[in-house]
């Protein structure tokens, strides 16, 4: 007789589980991470409409402090930003949080990304603590162009 198997990532509200893996290595002086000798990290790939685009690399002492392989990855879980509206994506402040969610939502990887633009057409972001939401307000005020007056002026009859 076996004991049952008790799914455990049901229990816990997700349903599905990400991919990660475990990869030796160092981070080099451009910041990126580098494969080869060194310690371990958990290796993350950065999918984007089904292609590797990227891989995060962080270590389990410090899941706040991450790294890109290539540094083309900006977000994990890009493609949920095609959701339909009504649906408000859940951003995760780390990676590790994000592959604790199952992978459901975003986790900005690189907060100087050209393309955290994107987020302002979003009509909600839904944000899994206030620190992060403080953040994503402040970064994408950021985003929001200049708009410079040129020294036109218009004398309105009134």
């Amino acid at each position: 007789n076996r004991p049952a198997l008790i799914p455990v990532g049901g229990k816990l509200g997700v349903t599905s589980q990400a991919p990660f893996g475990a990869m030796n290595g160092t981070v080099v002086d451009t910041g990126l991470f580098e494969p080869g000798e060194g310690p371990a990290y958990v290796v993350q790939p950065v999918i984007v409409a089904g292609v590797i685009i990227d891989i995060v690399a962080w270590r389990t002492m410090h899941p706040d402090r991450w790294h890109l392989m290539t540094g083309l990855g900006w977000c994990m879980g890009e493609d949920a930003l095609s959701l339909p509206p009504g649906h408000p994506v859940t951003f995760h402040a780390t990676p590790l949080a994000w592959l604790a969610s199952g992978g459901d939502g975003c986790c900005v990887l690189d907060w100087a990304a050209p393309e955290l633009r994107i987020l302002c057409g979003q009509a909600e972001l839904a944000v899994t603590d206030p620190a992060l939401g403080d953040l994503l307000r402040r970064k994408l005020a950021q985003t929001i162009p200049r708009i410079i007056s040129k020294g036109m002026r218009h004398e309105w009859a009134g």
